[in-house]
């Protein structure tokens, strides 16, 4: 098959266009993606015992989304962990901050619930999910 000029110039001519809305695409698409060195802004912090208690009461009262807002406006953590703790604190199985966090998070680890070890770590140090899943390991 013999392609003449004007085929050729044609055909270059939707590759280079096909190639730029790949481009396109791409740099669109990374821009949303976070980095994996993401790490949410310095709003973590251990949950005073008042905050706990308000807590409680909420998901006494049915409120739970409520109270996993609350979570995430004083800890700075996410979803899934904001709803872990919420668990762990409806469960009972959540200790407040004057018990070392080694013990706590040992705890957690002896009733297989690595999801709220996971949340707590994260919630009163800050760690990123790696360092606090390290941490947690290290705890044996």
């Amino acid at each position: 098959m013999d392609l003449g000029l004007s085929e050729v110039v044609i055909l270059l001519a939707a590759v280079g266009l096909l190639l730029t809305l790949i481009a396109f695409v791409l740099s669109r698409v990374t821009r949303r993606m976070p980095s994996p060195q993401y790490v949410v802004p310095e709003q973590r912090r251990p949950l005073p015992p008042e905050v706990v208690s308000r807590l409680q009461s909420l998901i006494a009262n049915r409120q739970k989304i409520q109270a996993i807002k609350e979570i995430r406006g004083h800890t700075g953590l996410g979803l899934k962990e904001a709803k872990d703790l919420a668990d762990a604190l409806e469960d009972g199985r959540y200790h407040p901050a004057g018990t070392p966090l080694s013990d706590r998070v040992r705890a957690f680890k002896a009733t297989g619930d690595h999801a709220s070890a996971l949340a707590l770590v994260r919630a009163e140090t800050g760690m990123t999910p790696a360092e606090a899943d390290r941490f947690i390991q290290a705890l044996d």
